[in-house]
């Protein structure tokens, strides 16, 4: 037994030692994992007159490819300025391969290689590349700066959609202090923007110094451009307050001496002389003359409160930050009903409110809702209205139906990554009221009254078909609701103390 042992052991030794005998490579030839690489890439497989040189790109078009079977993809290899290696590559299925993140140079030197499925190169084939100017350079020459209320618009071009970052470098003299202060703002503009406007605020009022220049992630820059000195206007909030004789807040209360308090105009207000109670039926009845104004989205405001929502808490001064904690400091404008039945299109709707006295406005900001940010329900696109005071407005048959006039349509862009999103959610999104034809600051026409109305929500819904009179007819779809947290207005106020 012993010696069938030993002759089982010495067979497995040698068995061993023959397998290791052939893992070891012999000199000059190429391992057993590696196959052979294919012909390399010559001049002639290059259709030299189709290749095409962009800013900071170059665009290498193939006629012909190495023909072996194992041929897998063509890998370029070349160094930009800032003495970093790049690789790109074209599979053996394409004919253009494209190479980037060139800087000023005139020129550049790429390597070309044949790469099989298993990794083995070819031979290389060094052409020279001539591209254009960097992108950074193209956009830097765009950029013009603009000073606005309390913030300054920098508008730039990108016409190769490149994502890029945007230096602004800005100083000022601060007169409280006597210093120079300088502070510098990096923004970036992706493959979205073909043109953009940034927009750097909470600044002080006064002249600044301003300057610029675009990078790349290749570590290319363009000039420093200096620009012409900028003024911005500084403005103040547009501030409500608590009406202190009634504890919910918005609630209107005719006989205030304090011009300052914001309240809601429902629908009772605002229609005034032209609704009035039928004693038989117990209903409201509306003029004939003026029903056809009291339609979703018109004189008419949506529902003033639902679940957790209410129409006051847009306008408290209480934002819902991305806690994760909803703290009810939103409005819902509640399921509305197309002939008869719940649950279609909220939009557009429609609230009015009284800022309690005669405003200029500059800016406004509007906050989302926790749970609904830049998704369905979260208003996106909205108009504001405003309409100025006229005698009588607050004595019995007061004409709040006539006199309104836009201010202006805004839209909420969605950032593209999630941590800008939660930073945008966070600062809110601010609009310029009223924009001249050369994007000076203007102030709005003086108001005192402000028509919300919003108008697209960021997923609108598909159509849905309902029977109304026995006909079928179609009607938008979900959501079912519009959904803000907060609006802050910004302007002249022309309440002193």
């Amino acid at each position: 037994m012993k010696m069938i042992k030993s002759y089982v052991a010495i067979a497995l030794t040698v068995l061993a030692m023959s397998v290791t005998s052939c893992m070891q490579p012999v000199e000059g030839n190429t391992p057993s994992d590696k196959e052979p690489a294919p012909s390399p890439i010559t001049p002639d497989m290059i259709n030299w007159e189709a290749c095409k040189a962009e800013p900071g790109e170059y665009y290498i078009i193939f006629n012909s490819l190495p023909q072996e079977a194992n041929m897998l993809y063509v890998k370029a290899v070349y160094n930009v300025d800032n003495g970093d290696e790049i690789i790109k590559s074209m599979s053996v299925y394409a004919d253009t391969l494209k190479l980037e993140g060139f800087g000023t140079q005139p020129s550049y030197d790429v390597d070309l290689y044949a790469v099989s499925r298993r990794g083995s190169e070819s031979e290389k084939l060094t052409i020279t590349v001539e591209p254009l100017e960097p992108s950074v350079s193209v956009v830097g020459r765009t950029i013009t700066v603009q000073g606005s209320f309390s913030s300054m618009l920098v508008n730039c071009e990108n016409p190769q959609r490149k994502n890029l970052d945007i230096y602004v470098d800005l100083k000022y003299f601060d007169e409280q202090t006597g210093r120079e202060i300088s502070v510098s703002k990096v923004n970036t503009i992706s493959g979205l923007d073909s043109v953009k406007t940034i927009v750097i605020d909470d600044l002080p009022g006064g002249w600044y110094e301003v300057s610029s220049y675009v990078g790349d992630r290749y570590g290319n820059v363009s000039e420093v451009v200096q620009h012409d000195g900028t003024e911005v206007i500084k403005d103040e909030p547009i501030l409500g307050k608590v009406n202190e004789r009634k504890p919910e807040l918005g609630d209107f209360d005719p006989t205030s001496q304090d011009p300052r308090v914001w309240s809601f105009i429902d629908d009772s207000r605002l229609w005034g002389k032209y609704r009035w109670m039928d004693n038989e039926t117990n209903e409201f009845v509306l003029d004939p003359s003026k029903a056809d104004l009291y339609v979703k989205g018109g004189m008419r405001n949506a529902q003033a409160s639902f679940g957790a929502g209410k129409i006051q808490y847009f306008f408290d001064g209480q934002t819902e930050e991305a806690t994760g904690d909803d703290n009810a400091s939103r409005f819902i404008t509640g399921i509305t009903k197309y002939a008869g039945v719940n649950g279609y299109w909220a939009y557009p709707y429609s609230y009015f409110f009284d800022l309690g006295r005669t405003v200029e406005l500059s800016r406004v900001t509007v906050h989302q809702a926790i749970g609904v940010k830049y998704s369905m329900y979260s208003t996106k696109t909205f108009e504001l209205w405003g309409r100025e005071e006229m005698e009588g407005d607050d004595e019995e048959g007061a004409d709040l139906l006539s006199g309104w006039f836009q201010l202006g349509t805004y839209t909420i862009e969605k950032p593209l990554t999630e941590s800008d999103q939660n930073a945008m959610f966070k600062k809110g999104h601010t609009f310029q009221v009223k924009e001249s034809e050369n994007g000076d600051p203007l102030l709005a026409d003086p108001i005192r009254y402000l028509w919300f109305r919003g108008i697209e929500d960021f997923d609108p819904g598909k159509p849905a078909k309902v029977t109304v009179d026995g006909v079928q007819v179609e009607v938008p779809g979900s959501p079912y609701q519009g959904q803000l947290a907060e609006i802050t207005l910004y302007g002249v106020d022309s309440y002193e103390e």
